[in-house]
């Protein structure tokens, strides 16, 4: 697995070129904590989709005599350990937890409390079973990045938003460098179709009649909402065609990779649109979109070169974002749907299992190099004491996504905003993992 790769010599030669343009544009906010104003850091989360299988990853299971076989790796292999965190021998792991534990914090034992795709996509990444409530990073967009053209940016999975914030779509880079700047023909970049006078002046009457129509006492609610995002959209163009210029194209954009015979992957392509993004100062938080993890059959030859793709989109996302000097700002958050049974059914697949892990990433985080939470040998979840973060028994009780939610409200600064208090989230007693 490389764990080398950042963005091309000419990405950066362009990046600098245009540093004295994008210092005057809106930035993203830069601090880590939770407290002071603009708190809200740069975040990436990375939806890892269909179930990964953590007890392969960060939550190791050895075999169980006398119980059936829960990773054929486990014949063969122990389970390993760097500082605080275990790994499993498997998919190319070790290269990732050495590199990486420090800034990590790992979530164990998290219980979904569904085996069901959908209802799992939708607690893990809102906190809760039912529709309806925003992900993370659309709350987070809403707050600190609301005046950003692409503040909140999505490669796909939950993009529930609550109507806080509009995403936009990473799924077509070259598609997005074109709507951006339309006056451009598709067939030769440097041939337009107006004289760039006469487009500035046909904007202008458009903002104008916009500006003109808001005005109106006789708008709905819901045409007041359509034309105000129009509006922001017409604004924002300036700021967008920027970014447009600093997209890169053809054999510049990371490469979609066939990672097994059914799984073709973007996932580094969006991570590069996305971090471009943050650096031109038009976005500020991120969704990623990573498919493949559902194996029902053939798990291991599956799963293997699924999580080793995984961690080197990760490794991506750090390496380049230390290249464009973002690293310092930036927050990474990974979870999946649930995770896999802690067996191998008839055709050498893993099903659905309810109990899974999240992942924390910042750089140098006080909380960095820890584990909370946990399950026993057959992974079944553990009840934690809300107050120690201890097993307990007794007075514990399980650790949920809405727990894991919270936590990253309060990273990104928006926990006690009222956005964010629209949509509480009730898992009872606060689990601090952060200390």
């Amino acid at each position: 697995m490389s764990m080398t790769r950042g963005l091309k010599r000419r990405d950066l030669l362009r990046l600098a070129a245009w540093s004295s343009i994008v210092a005057s544009m809106p930035r993203p906010f830069t601090v880590h904590a939770a407290t002071g104003d603009n708190a809200g850091p740069l975040i990436v989360t990375l939806q890892v989709s269909g179930g990964w299988d953590v007890s392969s990853f960060c939550d190791p299971k050895a075999n169980v005599p006398g119980e059936k076989v829960i990773n054929t790796w486990a014949n063969t292999g122990e389970i390993q350990q760097v500082g605080n965190l275990s790994y499993a021998p498997f998919a190319g792991n070790a290269t990732f937890f050495e590199k990486y534990y420090q800034h990590m914090l790992v979530i164990n034992g998290v219980d979904a409390q569904t085996n069901s795709h959908s209802a799992g996509v939708t607690h893990n990444w809102s906190g809760r079973l039912s529709e309806g409530y925003p992900t993370a990073t659309a709350l987070a967009a809403s707050v600190f990045g609301a005046d950003l053209p692409m503040g909140y940016v999505s490669g796909g999975g939950y993009q529930e938003t609550a109507r806080l914030v509009r995403y936009t779509s990473l799924s077509n880079p070259e598609g997005l460098a074109g709507l951006i700047n339309g006056n451009v023909t598709l067939w030769d970049a440097e041939q337009q179709y107006r004289h760039q006078s006469d487009l500035d002046r046909i904007k202008r009457y458009q903002l104008e009649q916009l500006e003109e129509l808001l005005g109106s006492s006789t708008l709905t609610p819901r045409q007041r909402h359509a034309m105000e995002t129009y509006y922001q959209a017409r604004v924002a163009r300036t700021e967008l065609g920027a970014f447009a210029e600093l997209l890169p194209t053809g054999d510049e954009l990371q490469p979609s990779v066939q990672v097994t015979g059914d799984v073709q992957s973007t996932v580094h392509r969006q991570a590069q649109v996305a971090l471009i993004g943050f650096q031109s100062g038009v976005s500020m938080a991120a969704d990623l979109f990573l498919r493949g993890f559902d194996t029902h059959a053939d798990h291991d030859q599956d799963h293997e070169p699924m999580l080793a793709h995984l961690t080197d989109a990760v490794d991506y996302i750090w390496e380049t974002a230390e290249s464009l000097g973002l690293a310092d700002r930036l927050l990474v958050f990974i979870s999946s749907d649930f995770a896999r049974t802690p067996r191998y059914n008839s055709s050498e697949g893993k099903d659905h299992w309810p109990i899974g892990s999240a992942i924390f990433m910042a750089k140098n985080a006080p909380w960095g190099n820890r584990v909370v939470g946990g399950s026993d040998e057959l992974q079944n979840a553990l009840n934690i004491s809300p107050a120690t973060l201890l097993h307990d028994d007794v007075s514990g009780r399980h650790i949920y996504p809405g727990d894991v939610q919270r936590t990253l409200r309060v990273l990104t600064g928006v926990d006690q905003h009222e956005s964010a208090l629209r949509f509480p989230i009730n898992t009872g007693d606060y689990m601090d993992f952060l200390t």
